[in-house]
């Protein structure tokens, strides 16, 4: 809406937004790329539209288009492709939405996150951490215990954890660069700018899987909140404002 009244505006172009809100062609244009990121299937109510590949360890459910864990449950990794039609006809049922079928990928889950506080800030202001959250992956139900009223419940109860965050860099150096150098394509290669984040699976081995980008993050989320503490020494509402006025500035 600020776009179309002529409003001067922070973040990557339109384009980017309905991308990677699709991430059956976000995979394809990440992989075009040559990052990356797994092959995918795609199901709708228990039917094949894209056959997935095949992989010996298993497969991970996911909605196409959903995001902050919807439709994302304990049985979402998957040992055989009956199951993802089931998974499938599941997540139509609750939110009319097709899911994406990846071959499963070991790791821990990592998180980097981006806000260009002035316009000359690039990668090296990257914050890249690990998210543990007890799990193999993040559920729906996590997701729930930690925002909204269900997390102001838990809140309530004294039972409110949020997932721990460890710098990769500490103990996965090569990881940490290879995930930079990633971010650097990205930026070139699709137009990120401003603020952004990346999902990505990291192995013991460095071995790194680009899961999806995001370009309007959820901000208030405590990871971006902890970045804005550790690499801007700020709130997320100064260090946004402070964003904002550098590029009304330029």
């Amino acid at each position: 809406m600020a776009r179309l009244n002529g409003l001067r505006t922070i973040g990557a172009d339109d384009s980017l937004f309905a991308l990677c809100q699709d991430k059956l062609r976000s995979g394809a244009v990440l992989g075009a790329l040559g990052l990356p990121a797994p092959q995918a299937g795609l199901a709708r109510n228990g039917e094949w539209l894209v056959e997935p590949p095949a992989s010996p360890k298993g497969w991970f459910v996911k909605p196409n288009r959903l995001g902050a864990k919807i439709g994302i449950w304990p049985d979402s990794r998957i040992a055989d492709l009956g199951h993802a039609l089931e998974l499938s006809r599941r997540v139509f049922a609750h939110y009319r939405d097709d899911v994406v079928v990846q071959p499963y990928v070991a790791g821990r889950n990592v998180r980097a996150s981006f806000l260009g506080l002035k316009e000359e800030t690039g990668v090296e202001a990257l914050g890249i951490f690990f998210v543990d959250s007890g799990g193999d992956f993040q559920t729906m139900a996590d997701s729930m215990a930690l925002y909204g009223d269900t997390g102001q419940a838990a809140k309530d109860a004294g039972t409110y954890v949020e997932p721990e965050l460890e710098p990769v860099g500490s103990s996965q150096p090569a990881a940490d660069r290879k995930i930079r150098a990633i971010a650097q394509k990205l930026v070139s290669g699709l137009g990120l700018r401003d603020v952004f984040s990346v999902d990505f699976r990291i192995e013991a081995d460095d071995t790194v899987h680009l899961i999806e980008f995001e370009v309007c993050p959820g901000l208030p989320c405590f990871d971006f909140r902890d970045y804005c503490r550790r690499q801007w020494g700020m709130s997320l509402a100064d260090a946004m404002a402070e964003t904002a006025a550098n590029r009304l500035r330029s």
